[in-house]
């Protein structure tokens, strides 16, 4: 586990923000002694989280409605992929 405040502090990400990405599902955090942890496997999925947050210059409500959809658009992508490769065989 990683303690997501030194990632959040370091790349300005707010604690407000990392609430309601826990509220929407979108990563899962362990509390002990105050302090909020994400597994080693969410790593990933946080840093892109921050890098779409830096990139489109987004406040945390917009941000909370373009995250899912760039998750959902790169599932289908795949989806589309695996279905291509189906198909190829």
């Amino acid at each position: 586990y990683f303690s997501t405040r030194v990632i959040f502090e370091s790349h300005g990400v707010t604690i407000e923000l990392l609430s309601d990405v826990q509220h929407l599902g979108l990563l899962e955090f362990h509390a002990e002694y105050g302090t909020a942890y994400i597994h080693q496997s969410s790593v990933s999925t946080l840093e892109k989280m921050i890098r779409v947050q830096h990139e489109l210059t987004l406040n945390a409500d917009e941000f909370l409605l373009v995250f899912p959809l760039i998750l959902k658009i790169q599932e289908l992508q795949a989806e589309n992929q695996r279905l291509r490769i189906g198909l190829v065989s």
